[in-house]
């Protein structure tokens, strides 16, 4: 067994603070062993460049005792300096063994990076002695002698201990070659990987590639020229890189070196090299389909489409093929489309009624083929009735235009027996005043800016709201009205009809009055109360109209008088009767004729045609109608209750009564169609020769 004593525990401690010493401490040192310095300057000692320097000591000796020799007693060196800057590292001590000449009075002193080392300073002696100073910095060295008397001085050794500096190193990046990059002309190549780090950096790691070439940690962040990675305590643990070829470089051969570099340590390469292959060739259409066409028969619908090329080395070349081809054209911008492409106006011209396909080719050398389907849906155009003409007494001809596709017609003609015509004189769906719900109409009184929801302007009422598509009137406790614009309600004698929907607040008084010009012409009950809000239809008929008439809706009555108001349609006249005249509708078996005598009509009555085609198999919808009214029979006879005469150009009546005017030419067309007053009356006339002037029933000729 081992005894341990207090002497053994102290010696194994100094033993284990020289070992730790030894281990991470580093000794510089140099004997002079022979003259050294002529002059003074730059010598190398043991590695290290030292400069001395004096002012006066110009003799240089060597003692083998004391070693280099400045100056003497008649050329002091005073003061003497040694610098070095070749040690780098944390420096602990500097042992300086010197002396002077016999009877030396001086000093000696160390600094580090301008740091005075302990002891301050020590006094020489003429004996080579050993003097250690202490301290810790890093920097230039400078020995320092001064003397107050004319000796020599002389330096035997020196001796260094210092803690060095960690060199800063990258390790070998693995791998250190990648030669198997490809990529495409204009597009970045799949990424490769290596691995590299640094031990004892002061600075970033910083990865560069070389042109042509991106990197990136492995995963992070975008690709770039450069990378950087700074140092954990001088560390920078293993990093994974990704390198590839950037989407820029030119088709090619491409390599370089990516570098990796730390300010103070040496730089590490990783080889790359690749190949960059011309793009293929490819045509783009912008459009994933071509929209389809409508057109009538002989007539077009046309669509445009985007066509780009890249890397095409011919022109693009559009063309059309299938089984309706001959209905479909194409016309390039630029024509012909170069190798970069342009427009393509695709034309469809249908020639038969029904749905039509082609199928549109876009080629270039070496580019994969681009197809798309075209479609087209074909109709008849709707003939177009147009005037008649040959108007007698007993006929007239009905005319319309060719329709193209079209093999035969047919012809609807019907007399209008009796009745003005009921024409619409107002429309209100009230759909602009769409804020809040029926439940909860808005509550803001728009009364005083109506014209801003109406579709007609001219409105006026009070205690107006907005509910939803519908006009609410009135408050639980206020009265409230609304007033169309001025309407002409003087045909038919004045009456006309109201038809609109209504209903009343939840609980609220059920009916709703009114007024015709501020005259109350009726009291409306049945309005719906209940809480659905279910709004009723009703059709009111009126008469009194004239040709400024104002209608008014207002509540019942003031307190919960409530109501709501929709859709209001208010139309004047008498319905016509329309009946088909014998043979009607006719039919025309040819495609090009647009013309068809009607006979065995009555004459001064009112008929209609219109017509419609077919290509055998359907119908277009009927044209638009055409209004004739056939002349007055030949039978004339002298007016009974007027006069008529002609005078300057003019026709003159002079009527008995109120009456109809109607004046036609020869051919039976009307000339005029109005009401004259009972009294003179001086007609201006633009037409010339035979008219026939009818004034109610009766019927006379005047020459002008």
């Amino acid at each position: 067994m081992t005894k341990f004593t207090l002497k053994t525990i102290l010696f194994s401690t100094i033993c284990l603070l020289f070992c730790q010493n030894n281990l991470y401490a580093d000794t510089y040192s140099h004997t002079i062993t022979a003259k050294t310095w002529s002059a003074y300057g730059i010598q190398t000692l043991s590695g290290v460049d030292w400069n001395a320097a004096a002012t006066g000591g110009a003799y240089w000796g060597y003692d083998a005792t004391k070693g280099q020799q400045f100056g003497s007693a008649s050329s002091p060196a005073n003061p003497l300096s040694l610098t070095t800057s070749g040690i780098s590292g944390t420096i602990s001590s500097i042992k300086v063994t010197t002396s002077g000449a016999s009877s030396i009075i001086g000093t000696v002193t160390v600094n580090v990076g301008g740091i005075s080392y302990s002891p301050a300073s020590i006094t020489l002696t003429a004996t080579s002695t050993d003097y250690t100073f202490t301290g810790s910095n890093s920097g230039n060295i400078m020995i320092n002698w001064a003397q107050t008397s004319s000796k020599a001085l002389y330096l035997k050794a020196i001796e260094v201990t210092y803690s060095a500096v960690a060199t800063p190193t990258i390790t070998t990046p693995s791998p250190t070659s990648i030669s198997t990059f490809a990529s495409l002309l204009g597009n970045a190549s799949p990424s490769q990987t290596f691995t590299v780090g640094g031990t004892n950096l002061t600075a970033d790691l910083v990865v560069t590639a070389p042109t042509n070439f991106e990197v990136r940690e492995n995963g992070v962040g975008s690709f770039a020229s450069s990378v950087s990675f700074t140092p954990a305590t001088g560390t920078v643990d293993s990093k994974t890189i990704e390198v590839r070829i950037a989407g820029s470089a030119s088709a090619g051969s491409v390599s370089g070196n990516v570098v990796c570099s730390s300010t103070g340590a040496s730089s590490k390469n990783v080889a790359v090299s690749g190949e960059v292959a011309s793009a293929a060739p490819t045509i783009t259409v912008t459009e994933v389909f071509v929209p389809d066409m409508n057109a009538v028969i002989g007539e077009q619908d046309a669509e445009t489409i985007n066509i780009s090329g890249a890397n095409l080395t011919a022109n693009i070349i559009v063309t059309i093929d299938g089984a309706n081809a001959a209905m479909f054209s194409v016309t390039t911008n630029p024509n012909p489309l170069t190798s970069a492409g342009g427009t393509a106006l695709i034309t469809y011209i249908p020639t038969t009624q029904g749905t039509h396909t082609a199928t549109l080719h876009v080629n270039s050398a070496g580019a994969p083929e681009i197809t798309k389907t075209l479609n087209g849906s074909a109709s008849f155009a709707n003939p177009v009735a147009t005037d008649a003409t040959a108007i007698s007494s007993v006929g007239f001809n009905a005319n319309w235009n060719q329709i193209a596709g079209a093999v035969a017609y047919e012809l609807s003609v019907d007399k209008i027996v009796s009745g003005s015509g009921v024409s619409t004189v107002l429309s209100e769906n009230f759909n602009g005043f769409s804020a809040g719900a029926a439940t909860v109409p808005d509550g803001t009184d728009v009364s005083a800016s109506l014209d801003t929801y109406t579709q007609t302007t001219g409105w006026t009422g009070l205690k107006i709201y907005q509910a939803a598509g519908t006009v609410k009137i009135g408050t639980s406790s206020a009265l409230g009205y609304i007033v169309t614009p001025e309407i002409n309600l003087s045909a038919n004698s004045g009456s006309f009809n109201l038809s609109f929907k209504s209903m009343a607040w939840s609980t609220d008084a059920t009916s709703l009055k009114i007024y015709l010009n501020d005259v109350l012409v009726n009291t409306l009950s049945g309005l719906n109360n209940d809480a659905t809000y279910t709004l009723g239809s009703f059709s009111v008929d009126l008469s009194g109209g004239t040709a400024s008439s104002k209608i008014k809706f207002e509540g019942n009555i003031a307190a919960k008088g409530r109501f709501f108001l929709e859709d209001l349609v208010i139309t004047n006249g008498t319905a016509q009767s329309i009946t088909p005249i014998a043979g009607s509708p006719f039919t025309i078996s040819s495609g090009s004729t647009t013309t068809y005598a009607i006979t065995g009509l009555t004459s001064q009555s009112n008929y209609s045609y219109k017509v419609r085609a077919t290509d055998g198999n359907i119908f277009t919808p009927y044209s638009n109608a055409i209004n004739v009214t056939t002349s007055p029979s030949t039978g004339l006879k002298d007016l009974q209750t007027s006069k008529v005469y002609t005078l300057n150009g003019n026709i003159l009546i002079n009527a008995d009564i109120e009456n109809r005017l109607e004046i036609f030419n020869t051919v039976g067309q009307k000339l005029m169609d109005r009401s004259i007053q009972a009294g003179l009356n001086t007609i201006n006339v633009n037409a010339k020769g035979v008219l026939f002037v009818k004034l109610g029933n009766e019927v006379t000729k005047v020459i002008l």
